[in-house]
């Protein structure tokens, strides 16, 4: 009973590996080449399906990575407490990605040993802002004061910045992120500022099942569709799927990349 039931399951994964890697990169060609699920050693049939999905799970992303161009820039390789070894074998073994730091001390310590193209994720603090030139992106602003405050360091260092909008559409009090009601006040503040490049909007769900993340990652995309803005950044290890269905176009992936 345990090799029909495998076989189905890993029929069914391959099928759902292929569909994201069409979505995530338009090519489903070769991503699944790496999927092994192997149910061997299980004791009952059971315990193979249990054994094949966590493997199914940690092996999706990667194989749709695997199969697509190796430049592929949507996933957002989050290497937060990574060692640089760490980010070079598994972080970085599926392609060249981006790669995302949540704090920017830990960040400035690993840029002089990976050449890469570095995305702060996490809050920045305005004393911080000053560092804010050394990210192509900066997925986190989350209020007019950080603005004023990057906008100065774009003008002093003579550049530019990408920037997207944290919106805290969960409404928790413990996140950072402006309210979806404060976007039609900031937004035109934003774009009066000839140092900021505001490429869209960013969010973090409440941690809860697919009822509760899925209407966070939609609302963000019909947000950045109505301020006709590009990027969305939103999902994580954990719900990046429903991300992607919902028309995210940055994934900050940390955990599902870098485990075995």
């Amino acid at each position: 009973g345990i090799a029909p039931e495998a076989a189905a399951l890993t029929e069914a994964v391959t099928a759902v590996c292929a569909d994201l890697a069409r979505q995530l990169i338009g090519d489903a060609e070769g991503s699944t080449k790496d999927i092994r699920i192997d149910v061997v050693n299980a004791a009952s049939e059971d315990e193979a399906v249990t054994a094949a999905r966590s493997v199914s799970r940690s092996n999706l992303l990667k194989c749709a990575i695997h199969g697509g161009d190796p430049n592929w820039g949507r996933l957002v390789a989050v290497a937060k407490g990574r060692s640089v070894e760490e980010i070079r074998q598994k972080g970085l073994a599926y392609g060249t990605f981006p790669l995302g730091e949540s704090r920017v001390q830990e960040a400035l310590k690993k840029m002089d040993l990976l050449h890469a193209e570095w995305h702060l994720v996490g809050h920045l603090q305005r004393n911080k802002a000053k560092f804010a030139p050394r990210f192509a992106l900066v997925h986190s602003l989350d209020s007019l004061r950080l603005a004023e405050a990057l906008e100065k360091v774009g003008e002093k260092a003579g550049v530019r910045l990408k920037v997207l909008v944290e919106v805290n559409l969960g409404r928790e009090p413990q996140k950072h992120g402006v309210l979806e009601e404060e976007l039609p006040e900031l937004l035109p503040r934003l774009r009066e500022m000839p140092h900021l490049e505001v490429l869209g909007l960013m969010t973090v769900p409440p941690i809860g099942p697919e009822a509760v993340v899925r209407p966070i990652f939609r609302r963000l995309s019909e947000l950045a569709d109505r301020y006709g803005l590009p990027e969305r950044s939103m999902g994580m290890s954990d719900d990046y799927e429903w991300a992607v269905e919902e028309g995210a176009t940055l994934v900050r992936v940390g955990r599902a990349l870098f485990v075995d």
